[in-house]
This record gives C-alpha cells, sequence and structure tokens, in this order.
C-alpha cells in the first residue's frame, strides 16, 4: 500500500497514528517543506515493514510527551524511515525488542537524530538501529546521535557512525558498534562494545593526566583511571574495544598524557596539552594554547595563530603559520639541533627529527626561502616570497600574495584570489589558476655552439621570437661553448596557457651559421652544430652508385674532400654559409660539377642523393678480317699520351668491358699472337658505348741463308756421330 500526503503529519493529544506494512510518501517540492509531528502525548507506532520516506530531506519531531513506538508484527522486517529525527521536551523514540529502523541517505549526515531538552531515545534489547545509503545496506554511513541538554540515550544492538554527548545528557551504549563517540558533558557508558574512536572533549578548568593505549578494556573510567578533575562529563567503559583515543582540550583546561598511544590532540582557546614518551597521530594547536612534546614520536604538530610550543627529541611532522615573518629561512627534512621560530607563533625546537615541513606564510611582507625543502608551502594576505633551490610538493598562493620561484621543483599548485605567481626555471607537476590569479612561467634556454662536435667558444648566440623576429636575447659562448638564456614561456590566466610561441635561436661563428627552431615548454638545451653538412650520392650513367670517386667541396679558401663508399655517398660537414662548388673527379678526371648558392638553392644541411657523374661502361669487340670473334685477344685502355691504365681480355664472344670509365678521349690497343697489334682512338660520351676492332692476320717471315747453312752443318755432325757409335761396337764384338 503506497499513501500520498501533501501536507504535515500532526498527531496530538488523544491522537494515534498506525503505519503497517506500507509507504507513506511526503510530498514536497523542496527540503524542510513538510514535517511529521508527534507531540502533546500523541503516538506514531510503525510496524514492520512501515516506510515513511520523501525525495526530499524532512524531519520527523517528537516533543512535548509525544511518543514514536517502532513494533514487530514481522520479524526480522525492518522500519525504513529517510528523515531525520528530533526527539525533545519529554518526547521519546522506542525501538521495542526485535524491531529494527533503517535510517535513509542520500549523502553523508544528510539525516541525523538529535535528543535534546528531556527528550529519550531508547533501543531495547534484541533492537536495531542501521544506517543505509542509496538503499543499498551498509554499516557505518555517517550519521550523528546528537544527545544534549538533559536528554537520555539508550542504544541495545545499534550499528551508527557517531554519537556526541553533551550538556547534561546520559548516554548509554551496550552491544553496539559506533564509528566514533565524542563527549564533552553529561554522562557515558560503554558496555561490551566497539567503538573506532572515542574523543574526549575538556574544557574550563579540568587538568590532571592520563596514560592511555587502544585495545581491549576491561574496566576503565575516568574517575578512577586518571588524575584529570574538574571534567565536564563522566566516562565508564567495560568490555569494549576502543580502537582510537583522541582528545581535544580547550578553554583553561590543562592535560598531560604521558606513555600512551593516542589518535589526534586538539588544543584550542589557552589551553595546554602536554605529552611525554607517546605516540601520536597529529596534534593541532590553535588560538594562543600551548603544548609541549618530550620524547613523542607522531605523524605531524600543526600550529597556527599565536601559539606556543615546545618540542624536545621528539621524531614527527611540522605544519606552522608564521605571520609578518622578514628575512630568510632554510626548512628541509632531517635532525634538528636546535630551532627557534617566532612570528605569530612561537616554535623551539631542540634535538628533534623532522619528517616534513609544511609552512603557512600569513603576511609576510617580504621572506626568502633558499635550499628548503617542504612538503607544502602556503601564502595568505600579502605576503611576497622568493624561493630558491627548494623542493615544495604542494603550493598554494590566495589573496593578494606572491611568489617568485627559481631553480625549484615544485608538484601540485594552486592560484587563486589575485596572486601572483612567477616561475624562472622551475618545474611542476600540475598548475591551477583561478579567479583574477596569474601565472608567468619562464625557462631556462641553454644553447651550445660546436664545430666538428667540439665546443667553441666566442660564438654569437641570437634569439628570436619566431612569430614577429624580435630580438630577445643574445652573447657570446663561453670556454665549454655554451650559454644559458632565462626565456619567457607562457602566461597562464584563469587557467588558459597563452604562450609566447617558439623561439628561433642562431649562432654565428666567422663564416659558420646555424639556427634551430625551439618550442619553450620546459628547461631546454639545443645544440647548434656550427656550419653545415652535405651529402653527395654519385651515380653512374646506368644509374649505379660509384665507389672510390674524390669529392671536392670549396667555399672560398676552404676546400674540403671525401671519396665516396660502397653506396656511392661522400659527407661533408662544417661547410660555411657561403656558396660553395662541388666537383667529383675519376682517375683525376672531373666527371661532375654542381654550383651551390647560399639562399637559393640551399639554406642549411642538404642531401643531394642523385648526382649523374660522366662514368661510363665501354665496350670493344674484337673481330678478324672475316668478321669472327677473336677471342682471348689483349685490350689496353691508354690515356692519349700512351700511358696504359687497364687491360682486359676478349672473351668468347670478343667482347672487353672497361666499366665506370670518365667520359674523354682514350686509345685503343688490341694485340693477339698471329695478328697485327691494332691502335684505335675513341672518345667516350655515353653510356655502354661500343667499339669495334678488326685484327688482321700477321704475314709469315721470309726464310734467312744463313738459317739454311746452320741447318746442313747440323745434319752433317748428326751423320759424323751416327758412323763413329757403328765402328765402336763393332770393335767391342771382335
Amino acid at each position: 500500500i503506497r499513501l500520498r500526503l501533501k501536507g504535515d503529519l500532526i498527531v496530538r493529544g488523544t491522537g494515534a497514528a498506525y503505519l503497517f506494512d506500507m509507504e507513506l510518501r511526503m510530498e514536497q517540492d523542496r527540503a524542510h517543506q513538510l514535517k511529521v509531528i508527534v507531540m502533546e502525548n500523541g503516538r506514531l507506532i510503525l510496524y514492520s515493514g512501515a516506510r515513511l520516506v520523501s525525495d526530499y530531506v524532512f524531519d520527523l519531531v517528537c516533543d512535548d510527551y509525544g511518543l514514536v513506538s517502532f513494533e514487530v508484527v514481522k520479524p526480522g522486517v525492518e522500519v525504513a524511515l529517510n528523515c531525520s529525527i528530533l526527539i525533545r521536551d519529554y518526547g521519546a523514540v522506542v525501538l521495542n525488542e526485535g524491531s529494527t529502523l533503517f535510517l535513509g541517505h542520500k549523502g553523508a549526515y544528510e539525516n541525523n537524530i538529535v535528543v535534546e531538552g528531556h527528550g529519550n531515545l531508547t533501543c531495547r534489547p534484541g533492537s536495531k538501529l542501521i544506517s543505509y545509503f542509496m538503499d543499498t545496506y551498509l554499516t557505518g554511513i555517517p550519521f550523528n546521535i546528537t544527545c544534549r541538554d538533559y536528554a537520555q540515550v539508550l542504544l541495545n544492538g545499534s550499528r551508527a557512525f557517531g554519537l556526541y554527548c553533551s550538556g547534561s545528557a546520559k548516554a548509554t551504549i551496550v552491544n553496539s558498534s559506533f564509528v566514533r563517540v565524542a563527549i564533552s558533558g553529561g554522562e557515558l557508558k560503554l558496555g561490551g562494545s566497539r567503538v573506532n574512536r572515542i574523543e574526549l572533549m575538556f574544557k574550563g578548568d579540568a587538568s590532571g593526566g592520563l596514560s592511555i593505549r587502544p585495545g581491549d578494556v576491561a574496566y576503565w573510567s575516568l574517575a578512577t583511571n586518571t588524575t584529570i578533575r574538574g571534567a565536564s562529563f563522566t566516562l565508564e567503559i567495560v568490555d569494549s574495544t576502543v580502537l582510537d583515543w583522541s582528545f581535544s582540550i580547550y578553554g583553561s583546561a590543562s592535560i598531560t598524557i604521558r606513555d600512551s598511544e593516542v589518535g589526534a590532540v586538539l588544543c584550542l582557546n589557552s589551553a595546554s596539552a602536554h605529552l611525554q614518551n607517546t605516540i601520536f597521530s597529529w596534534v593541532a594547536c590553535h588560538h594562543r594554547s600551548q603544548v609541549h612534546l618530550e620524547g613523542c614520536t607522531g605523524r605531524e604538530l600543526a600550529c597556527y595563530d599565536h601559539v606556543c610550543a615546545e618540542v624536545r627529541y621528539s621524531e614527527l611532522g611540522i605544519s606552522v603559520e608564521l605571520r609578518g615573518l622578514i628575512g630568510s629561512l632554510s626548512l628541509a627534512g632531517g635532525y634538528v639541533d636546535e630551532l627557534t621560530l617566532r612570528a605569530g607563533v612561537e616554535l623551539v625546537m631542540i634535538g628533534c627529527q623532522v619528517d616534513f615541513w609544511h609552512l603557512t606564510l600569513l603576511d609576510c611582507p617580504r621572506i626568502y626561502l633558499l635550499d628548503s625543502n617542504l612538503a607544502g608551502l602556503t601564502c595568505l594576505g600579502g605576503t611576497k616570497v622568493q624561493v630558491n633551490c627548494s623542493n615544495i610538493v604542494s603550493l598554494v598562493l590566495g589573496d593578494s600574495s606572491s611568489a617568485r620561484i627559481s631553480n625549484s621543483s615544485l608538484g601540485s599548485v594552486s592560484c587563486s584570489g589575485s596572486s601572483r605567481l612567477v616561475l624562472l626555471g622551475s618545474t611542476y607537476a600540475h598548475i591551477d589558476v583561478r579567479e583574477g590569479a596569474r601565472a608567468l612561467i619562464y625557462w631556462y634556454l641553454t644553447a651550445i655552439a660546436t664545430l666538428l662536435g667540439e665546443p667553441r667558444e666566442a660564438a654569437n648566440i641570437t634569439v628570436y621570437l619566431a612569430s614577429n623576429g624580435t630580438e630577445v636575447a643574445s652573447g657570446l659562448t663561453g670556454p665549454d661553448g655554451s650559454i644559458g638564456f632565462l626565456l619567457f614561456g607562457e602566461v597562464i590566466v584563469n587557467n588558459t596557457e597563452l604562450p609566447a610561441g617558439p623561439y628561433r635561436v642562431v649562432a654565428s661563428y666567422g663564416p659558420y651559421a646555424e639556427e634551430e627552431l625551439v618550442e619553450l615548454t620546459s628547461n631546454s638545451v639545443v645544440r647548434l652544430e656550427l656550419g653545415y653538412t652535405l651529402e653527395v650520392r654519385c651515380l653512374d650513367g646506368d644509374g649505379e652508385p660509384v665507389q672510390g670517386l674524390l669529392v671536392e667541396a670549396r667555399a672560398g679558401d676552404l676546400v674540403l674532400d671525401a671519396t665516396t663508399d660502397l653506396e656511392g655517398w661522400a659527407t661533408f660537414d662544417a661547410l660555411p654559409a657561403q656558396d660553395i662548388t662541388v666537383r667529383a673527379y675519376r682517375w683525376g678526371v672531373l666527371v661532375a660539377e654542381l654550383k651551390l648558392v647560399w639562399g637559393a638553392n640551399y639554406t642549411g644541411d642538404l642531401v643531394l642523393d642523385a648526382v649523374t657523374c660522366a662514368i661510363y661502361d665501354l665496350r670493344i669487340q674484337v673481330l678478324d678480317e672475316g668478321g669472327n670473334p677473336v677471342a682471348g685477344a689483349d685490350v689496353s685502355l691508354v690515356w692519349p699520351n700512351g700511358t696504359g691504365i687497364m687491360t682486359r681480355p676478349t672473351g668468347p664472344g670478343g667482347w672487353a668491358v672497361f666499366e665506370n670509365v670518365p667520359a674523354g678521349p682514350y686509345r685503343l690497343k688490341v694485340s693477339k699472337g698471329g695478328y697485327e697489334t691494332a691502335w684505335f682512338d675513341v672518345v667516350l660520351s655515353r653510356e655502354d658505348q661500343e667499339v669495334t676492332v678488326t685484327l688482321r692476320s700477321a704475314a709469315p717471315p721470309p726464310v734467312s741463308p744463313w738459317l739454311i747453312i746452320t741447318a746442313a752443318v747440323g745434319v752433317g755432325l748428326a751423320l759424323l756421330v751416327a758412323v763413329s757409335v757403328l765402328i765402336m761396337r763393332k770393335r767391342a764384338v771382335g
């Protein structure tokens, strides 16, 4: 069943309203437009399955002896409310045994329970008070139960986020679980419960000491386990678990905590806190309070607004607010032998190990931070700070403060109000500039001039805005060939980046020059190799690379040469910004020539990947008088002056080929036994040029008379020898 109500629901006098297994929806257009009021002895009875809901926040008010009770009809079925509950003026809300109240939320602390006056909230044994969030049942969703004045609260078996007890209220928590319980007045009793954090709030003239640690507590009371007197509340804990003890000390209270392990300690007004041999999460001091730490270990000590803090032989992080300071500071984590700061606060440190510093500067007209290492720096009011060579994890500028930070490293940066930030060569991870704030970013540019890879001193470096050619900086390089410039990078307004644009960096050294375009978005280095590089690839007449050519580059009186490699490349470094003549030679013969005019057909590094040279293949075919190929003939290539160059034999087809021969006049000498030697003049002018040479057969030589006489004498001698041998054999036989 669903009912819709477009007005307030008021139950009063002898009236009573009963909600069974149904939904009552408050139809309202905005938060707190409608209310449910139970007053003047009226009664609202909510049974299992009842739902009292709305799309907007509203209040259930129970006062003037009104009664709201939760009853069980169906065990295990809850009553759901998504409203705040206000109990006052002897009103009462009772969760009877076995009932369950789910307090709904759409956001943290949206709906709470407030018990004041002589109001009463009772959760009887077996009942449950639980929160849920966005219709998903969860435990520990943030909502508070506040009891004050003379209110009384009894919670048995509840799970809630927070309970705050003040005034003369009385709260008893049994078998329950809370994330946070705080007490500044009244009486609080815990039994069989679990509390993640309990906060004791001392005020007035409370003074004394205690020693406490988290964990299981069999029995503990403020009266018997501490020496504190004058407290405005009483506390008793039986068979419970407390995971964190925290303290708020204000007024003129003075509390000493010894040999303990605590969470947070907040000290306000003229109060004082003394911690000895204690482990803590953080200690915060405000408004002229005092704190003394000795032999302690903690995460952070925060000092603000005219407090006095003395820290001895402790290890901790420090957050401190300084006001009106003029002068220099250097703060970094590490061991501090002795340090005193007096500027709005008085901080004295002796023999301490500081894990980090977080510094707040308020209306400090002139302050310098040098070689510091800060977890945070916050500048407020009219603070003006200069920072050099420091590391800052978080930087915050507000109001009309200004900061000039050089050579430093920053994490996150936030600027608001009318603050001004100037970063000089300082890096940052993230920057947020809002409202009327403005951030100017400058970067260092280091220019290095080299010639043939070696640094050049006294090279002139000039920097121009590329957008309009305006010269912004210039200078000469030092012995290491470098010079540094600080150049404007960008201005940031309302998180809009307005860059200066790229810079044109020009280096000159005698006839040499080089330039680079630099987009400056960080500290940068630009290397300027003076002179230019020329790469030439030489090809022969059929487009193939030629190895071994001598290539010469001439610029004025400067002459450089190189030899082509296997792929035909020749490279020249350190060429000046002048007209250049490039010549290629083969066997001393000019085979290619180029004219490079500075500013016309080249303005910097240049690659010529197809320079065709007058180098060709010469093909010679040798034939006999009958037109037949002559194999094995020697064909020699000869200069016109008769000097030989090379010789090639003809193959089966009578061909001999000379490859990669420079164009020009040559003589050919062709010879083979049985043929007359032939000479032939040729002028090579094209690729695969062919020449045919015909060999004539050689005539037989005439017979000499002396050769005939010699032969006759030889025959006669042979006959004489034969006759002599025969006679000697006959004698031997006889």
